[in-house]
């Protein structure tokens, strides 16, 4: 099913089902796909995307537009934060963060 279709679908059951189709966002998840069917996605106008691998992630963001929205969805290493805080400008989310040492390790702070 093609990417516009799966986002109309999803607004329009979130409409049925009593709730604003702008408090639903579809993620893309794109760790089995090559770079150039993320650029397909992302030219029909699709913005949010979800990665669990750092090193796809690190190699896929530099070479796609700076306008999506990238979330890693997996655990992260606090080794690994800051590398993907440098490599990944527009990262939105990370989700895998399991404590607050970590989180700011990788933020630079030392509190």
């Amino acid at each position: 099913m093609a990417a516009p279709t799966v986002i109309f679908r999803v607004r329009q059951t979130a409409e049925m089902s009593g709730r604003r189709s702008n408090q639903v966002r579809v993620m893309a998840i794109s760790k089995p796909k090559p770079v150039s069917h993320i650029r397909q996605v992302h030219n029909v106008g699709h913005r949010c995307f979800g990665e669990s691998y750092i090193q796809e992630m690190n190699e896929r963001a530099p070479q796609l537009p700076k306008d999506l929205e990238w979330y890693f969805m997996e655990h992260l290493r606090s080794n690994k934060m800051k590398q993907l805080l440098a490599t990944v400008l527009n990262l939105a989310m990370v989700e895998g963060v399991n404590n607050e040492k970590k989180a700011l390790e990788g933020f630079g702070s030392s509190e």
